[in-house]
């Protein structure tokens, strides 16, 4: 494999630095991946150093509990794992303007400039307070949030797969694991500083990602993809933090990103940020920004002599105004329950263009608003109240701060662009794979939906599961729970199921021994799944006495490690001999167990389990009045 040099500008640096984040790794992501047109990245990033609570029950649970329906999981990591005490809100006068949390970082800094520079550094969140000394305070404010499986970089959602693809298959990963009307794609790797966070995310080996401009960094091969090289030694001699070429058809995981959501608290943000630029105001259902230019509906070609006229046009200058500030943002609907919610904050002497329009007729009622969805609403129901004007050379449609008006096609405006923010709750769980007995859904204590996906029927290996769990869209990993509640539902729900040529043998008095039939050998199975744990622990481990829990949940599918250390584990012995272990679920015993790979379960039945998806809540609708 041929190798490339990095100019010296490249900025495509991981830092190595272990960080503390600790109980709350299940939450961090596995790994990441770059491509560009052609070319493709793969980022390599390690695993952290794992930090814990001095308490039996898990710190990070308790910090999650007491901070519940504040932000998102990703951010109460970030908050928790560098000190923060607690989620505040930013304004206690207005809830909707989002939440912050105060850290410490033990980095020197010696003016407030160098302070902000350091808490932008580590921090992907907007910055909001820095002091400068020996330590370094930082206060970072959290608009937005991600899905319980996603981390959060700077308003975008990550996640990482944890099988290895091509590029091709990469790209159609993350493209079928979108949900809620959110597309991932596989992310795009931009800085030096995206580097810097991602080395926060557990579970990095190599990744496939999109690098825009690739020529910045090497001369590229013919037929390869790049490969960033965290650290030597990857296939070839290859130094750390370099880029290496491979092939399109190499197998490596993928980091997969969408854009959060937009909310209210973001709206804010923006208009305080770039009042300077854009007059943004803040209202009830959203946020509004006028065009700084001046604008007219487009005209069409006639239609039986008759003007046509159009408002599309709008939607692009809408979408351009948003991108400056990384938003999106769509022209203003006419109708009247949005102009009464916006009137105040519109000025006495200026006209504003809405994307309402009229073709042929004389009427206000002839006017029709056309919504993104493709159905057109009608403006005004009637005129009977003795305002039915003869409006036959109105064609386009504004506001005033007294009123709506049919204003003339060649009336020249500001077009007024529009923010809406919707609310999202956890809604039902996806149908399963045909492998699956129905989902099962939990709401755990800290208002987290979550939904579990159980196989009675086929059994798998370790890594055959896992990808049974990720495959078909269903997007999730091997399952695990919070507290007994949980574990009861999903407990009456396993029966496993052998086929009626399947081996059973007498245990002598203890349980009988259960082989399942795979048609070349019979399989030994006893009754267990796979679960989404893992020993020596890694997460929340700590106990009184420099003593260690066994054994840990795992991508964010548990955070209660003291429930899985104290629960049974009758029937195998339970305990750290220091090799790598997975825990399970035995059925007949009600148990949990951790066992080598294949020593003596080389397969076994298995439960996946995944958050509930997002659903966008109906944004409040008007009716439209005479």
């Amino acid at each position: 494999m041929k190798k490339f040099e990095i100019f010296p500008r490249s900025r495509l640096v991981i830092s190595d630095t272990p960080t503390r984040h600790a109980q709350v790794a299940e939450w961090l992501m596995k790994d990441g991946r770059v491509g560009d047109r052609k070319l493709l990245i793969a980022l390599f990033a390690s695993l952290l150093v794992l930090v814990t609570s001095d308490s039996v029950k898990s710190g990070f649970q308790v910090f999650t509990e007491d901070n519940k329906n504040t932000v998102d999981r990703s951010a109460l990591a970030t908050c928790y794992t560098l000190g923060g005490k607690r989620i505040e809100r930013v304004s206690h006068n207005n809830p909707e303007k989002g939440y912050k949390c105060k850290v410490t970082l033990q980095t020197l800094s010696t003016d407030k400039i160098q302070a902000k520079d350091v808490c932008e550094s580590r921090i992907p969140y907007y910055i909001i307070g820095s002091e400068e000394g020996p330590s370094t305070s930082c206060t970072f404010q959290i608009n937005v949030g991600c899905d319980t499986s996603y981390w959060q970089i700077n308003r975008k959602c990550y996640k990482v797969s944890n099988s290895r693809l091509t590029w091709k298959e990469a790209q159609e990963y993350c493209k079928k694991n979108g949900f809620s009307g959110l597309q991932p794609k596989v992310a795009e790797y931009y800085s030096t500083a995206l580097s810097n966070y991602l080395s926060d995310m557990q579970g990095i080996s190599s990744a496939w990602v999109h690098v825009p401009e690739l020529k910045d960094y090497f001369v590229n091969g013919e037929g390869n993809a790049a490969v960033y090289v965290q650290d030597g030694a990857f296939k070839y001699d290859t130094r750390k933090n370099s880029i290496m070429m491979d092939h399109l058809n190499a197998t490596h995981q993928v980091l997969c990103e969408y854009t959060a959501p937009m909310t209210k608290a973001e709206m804010f943000y923006i208009s305080e940020v770039y009042s300077e630029i854009y007059p943004i105001n803040v209202y009830a259902d959203g946020a509004i920004i006028p065009s700084a230019d001046f604008s007219t509906i487009e005209q069409k070609e006639l239609v039986n002599n008759i003007e046509q006229f159009t408002t599309t046009g709008f939607n692009e200058r809408c979408l351009a105004i948003g991108r400056i500030i990384n938003v999106e943002s769509f022209p203003m609907t006419a109708i009247e329950v949005e102009f009464n919610a916006v009137k105040d904050y519109l000025t006495d002497e200026r006209f504003y263009l809405t994307n309402a329009y009229k073709n042929d007729g004389k009427r206000r009622n002839d006017y029709r608003q056309l919504n993104e969805d493709g159905i057109s609403y009608q403006i005004f129901q009637s005129d009977a109240a003795g305002n039915d004007k003869d409006y036959s050379k109105a064609h386009s449609f504004s506001f005033h701060k007294s009123d709506r008006f049919p204003t003339m096609a060649a009336m020249r405006a500001p077009i007024l662009c529009a923010l809406h923010s919707f609310n999202w709750k956890f809604g039902n769980c996806t149908a399963g794979p045909t492998w699956s007995e129905q989902p099962v859904r939990h709401v755990r204590k800290d208002g987290r939906a979550f939904c579990h996906y159980i196989s009675n029927h086929k059994v798998a290996t370790y890594d055959e599961a896992r990808r049974y769990c990720e495959a078909d869209g269903l997007g999730a990993s091997l399952s695990g729970f919070d507290d007994e509640e949980e574990f009861s539902k999903i407990k009456n729900k396993v029966k496993p199921t052998y086929p009626s040529t399947s081996y059973t043998e007498n245990g002598g008095g203890y349980l009988p021994i259960h082989y399942f039939d795979m048609g070349d050998k019979q399989q030994r199975i006893d009754n267990h799944y796979w679960l989404g744990g893992i020993s020596p622990c890694e997460t929340d481990c700590a106990l009184p006495g420099d003593k260690r829990q066994v054994a840990s949940w795992e991508e964010g599918v548990g955070i209660n490690t003291h429930f899985l250390n104290t629960f049974s584990h009758e029937g195998h012995p339970w305990e750290d001999d220091g090799q790598r272990k997975y825990v399970s679920f035995r059925s007949d015993k009600v148990a949990f167990h951790v066992h080598p790979l294949n020593d003596p379960y080389t397969y076994m039945f298995f439960i996946c389990g995944k958050t509930a998806p997002l659903e966008r809540t109906e944004k409040r609708e008007g009716t439209i009045k005479g």
